[in-house]
This record gives structure tokens, C-alpha cells and sequence, in this order.
């Protein structure tokens, strides 16, 4: 465990540090944000065709249940 701790400090000193200047920082938060409202409106989206696919199931249903109680009355 003690190797391996001084192996762990030993590569943490040698690793090189890393400051993106500010202008990537902040192009790279935009692409984000840009990301992020994306993803909102795709699941909006989503949401609205997952109620309108409910929508839609259910007038299927009433139509076939239609069509059987229309196929009844004719078998009488």
C-alpha cells in the first residue's frame, strides 16, 4: 500500500498541469449550454408524441370497438 501511494504522489508531481485559456473555457460552456437546451427540447418533443401516440391508441380503441359492436348488431 505504501508503493503504491508513492507511485500514486509520484505521478501526480510529474503530471503536467492544464489551464485552458478563458476564451476555450467559455466556448466550450456555450457548446454545452447549446447541448443542454437541445436535449430539452428533444425530450419536449418527445413527451408531446409519447401523449399523442396515447392520443391516438385510444381512438383505435373506440374505433375497433365500434367495428365489433357494429359486426354484432349485423349477426343478429
Amino acid at each position: 500500500m505504501v508503493a503504491a501511494r508513492e507511485e500514486f504522489k509520484k505521478a501526480t508531481a510529474e503530471r503536467p498541469e492544464h489551464h485552458p485559456p478563458e476564451h476555450e473555457v467559455q466556448e466550450i460552456r456555450g457548446n454545452l449550454e447549446d447541448l443542454r437546451r437541445k436535449m430539452v427540447r428533444i425530450e419536449q418533443r418527445h413527451q408531446e408524441m409519447a401523449r399523442e401516440m396515447e392520443r391516438l391508441g385510444n381512438v383505435n380503441a373506440d374505433l375497433l370497438t365500434e367495428a365489433i359492436s357494429s359486426l354484432d348488431g349485423l349477426k343478429r
